[in-house]
């Protein structure tokens, strides 16, 4: 699990401080995070302007994941996408 950038299409609004900054806090992200499908996501979570971007090693395989200031998520490897959420992961911000 490697913690590598950040993006955000409002830096005035969402920044760095809004998402998990270090290794350790993404990492527990998707220990805590559940996952959804589509429809659930975008019924029931709010799209976040900013993210934390990584890669981590699932079956030796590298995949990309995106963790957003809403606390929701995505992992992609090989063609495959797994959407997630966590409801209680606030207390991974370090402000």
């Amino acid at each position: 699990m490697y913690l590598s950038d950040f993006e955000s299409t409002e830096p005035q609004r969402c920044t760095p401080a809004d998402v998990p900054g270090r290794h350790a806090d993404a990492a527990a992200f998707f220990r805590r995070a559940k996952p959804v499908d589509a429809k659930t996501l975008h019924d029931h979570y709010e799209q976040a302007p900013c993210a934390a971007l990584g890669v981590l090693q699932y079956q030796g395989q590298t995949c990309s994941w995106r963790i957003t200031a809403a606390w929701t998520g995505t992992v992609r490897c090989d063609g495959h996408e797994w959407l997630l959420v966590c409801n209680d992961c606030e207390d991974l911000i370090r402000r």
